[in-house]
């Protein structure tokens, strides 16, 4: 009944705690905003920029009134716009888009250049990396933040000292494919969350062959596991043995799975930006610095405007005009 209340508009970016923990109650907020927004972002929700981190409910927050009147109407919209599926995947696995570009690129990829400085020269740039020298009319970065960091410091401290204050979460993916009768689940959905009070090292499960059709060949389930978020590094002091065992003993009690599975697991190490409260601004700041200081060179990136496939296409995009512009 709490999320009908009504509130004044949001003036300003805060935490998804400090937004939504008075709009829906604390129980709502930790088993069902904080699995879902904390989680995704290996992070804390408490601590994560609702303009960043969550702009849908920024955009509803900022309308004021019902919250809940303003998401329904958002789901409408969109609902009405798409008409497509829920999710949406690259048939073959993302790594296509990967080969795609670097066919189209050719020649222009060059591989195992570690770049140690970027250098003014004239009206361009020359990109110097341990053995070799690159001269460019305009570059784009798109390094971690620490990266960047050392890269534009000596033209934009400002710039670098907010990109090296940025924090990063560390988080893990295990793949499980195991035959369907060895799990009790019917796994209809798409998968699950997992609130921090139950007290498991996982964070969420995705059942990947129920999500994507073109995973499921009709034998085998493929179950996706997350573990790791800012506060719970516990994944990181296990072996991998030690995290197989403590996985599978928590999908044994979770979904019933009691067949021994194919596993791979892929570490994510300082891979997850945490969008503290704010963040837009930062990153609004960076660019405004870069463009009178360093014009041509332009920083886009996970670090920056959003996580996944479409904020990564975006940024380029803008990255490309803005480099273009200069």
């Amino acid at each position: 009944a709490r999320v009908d209340i009504e509130h004044e508009p949001l003036a300003h970016d805060a935490s998804v705690g400090e937004v939504m923990r008075p709009r829906v109650g604390d129980e709502v907020f930790e088993r069902l905003v904080d699995p879902l927004l904390g989680g995704i972002n290996a992070g804390n929700a408490d601590g994560l920029s609702i303009e960043a981190g969550a702009p849908q409910l920024f955009a509803a927050a900022c309308a004021g009134g019902s919250l809940r009147d303003t998401l329904r109407a958002q789901v409408t919209a969109g609902q009405a716009a798409a008409g497509g599926p829920v999710f949406n995947g690259v048939e073959g696995g993302n790594r296509r888009i990967i080969d795609t570009l670097v066919e189209q690129l050719g020649s222009r990829v060059h591989l195992g250049q570690t770049v140690v400085a970027i250098e003014r020269d004239g009206a361009g740039w020359v990109v110097g990396t341990s053995d070799a020298r690159f001269p460019a009319d305009r570059v784009v970065l798109a390094t971690p933040a620490w990266i960047t960091a050392g890269l534009v410091a000596p033209f934009a401290p400002t710039a670098a000292s907010t990109l090296a204050d940025l924090v990063y979460g560390d988080a893990v993916l295990v793949t499980y494919v195991v035959d369907k009768a060895g799990i009790e689940h019917d796994l209809a959905g798409s998968g699950f969350l997992v609130p921090r009070s139950e007290g498991l090292l996982m964070t969420a499960c995705s059942w990947a062959s129920s999500k994507w059709g073109h995973y499921d060949d009709g034998r085998h389930a493929i179950l996706r596991v997350s573990a790791g978020r800012t506060d719970d590094r516990r994944w990181l002091d296990l072996d991998p043995a030690q995290l197989l065992d403590h996985l599978g003993a928590e999908l044994a009690l979770t979904v019933g799975l009691h067949a021994e599975p194919v596993t791979r697991i892929t570490p994510w190490r300082q891979s997850l930006p945490q969008y503290r409260p704010g963040h837009m601004a930062r990153c609004d700041e960076i660019d405004t610095e870069l463009a009178l200081v360093a014009e041509g060179l332009v920083v886009a990136g996970a670090q920056m405007r959003g996580l996944g496939l479409p904020a990564c296409v975006r940024q380029g995009r803008a990255a490309v005009a803005g480099t273009s512009a200069a």
